[in-house]
């Protein structure tokens, strides 16, 4: 299920509509997600306009991953919002730490030398494989779509979002 990515809200008369219907599928579920997650869907950082300290429009600075292949195998993402001069925000970094990073899906994409990630769009799934076992272990799934339509899927444990002006 895909809620708020171009797919979606390109295409219909009432964005807002996808906004509510999204918004409702985090509330029905919100048990499902880790604490972190929350955190940051609560945070007046993450959501806003193109003007906030949100990561819409952010451009992609750096992508490592720690301890491939270990349980303890992490993604850290590094974003630069630089300042816009329509709307007068403050330059920032934005650090995304996901934290036991189960699946990564980058998909191909060519002239990435010459090409760079601006973010568009994005939204958090819970994803729960193995809750019809009894085992209940709180993840999620963070879709980022870049402008051009490529969207990476990051499944882990948990996210840390830290800010820092430029």
């Amino acid at each position: 299920m895909v809620y708020k990515l171009s797919d979606q809200l390109d295409h219909i008369g009432n964005p807002q509509y996808i906004f509510e219907a999204y918004k409702e599928y985090l509330n029905t579920n919100r048990n499902k997600f880790p604490t972190s997650v929350l955190d940051i869907l609560a945070s007046e950082r993450w959501f806003g306009g193109s003007g906030s300290a949100a990561p819409y429009y952010c451009e992609l600075h750096t992508v490592e991953v720690i301890d491939f292949g270990k349980e303890t195998a992490h993604l850290i993402l590094t974003l630069i919002k630089k300042d816009h001069r329509d709307y007068g925000e403050k330059p920032f970094q934005l650090r995304l730490i996901y934290q036991g990073l189960l699946e990564l899906d980058i998909p191909y994409q060519k002239d990435i030398s010459i090409n760079p990630f601006m973010w568009r769009y994005d939204e958090f799934l819970f994803f729960d494989p193995w809750n019809s076992y009894g085992h209940n272990e709180k993840m999620f799934t963070h879709h980022i779509e870049w402008v051009g339509k490529h969207v990476w899927s990051i499944t882990a444990k948990q996210i840390v979002a830290t800010w820092e002006d430029l």
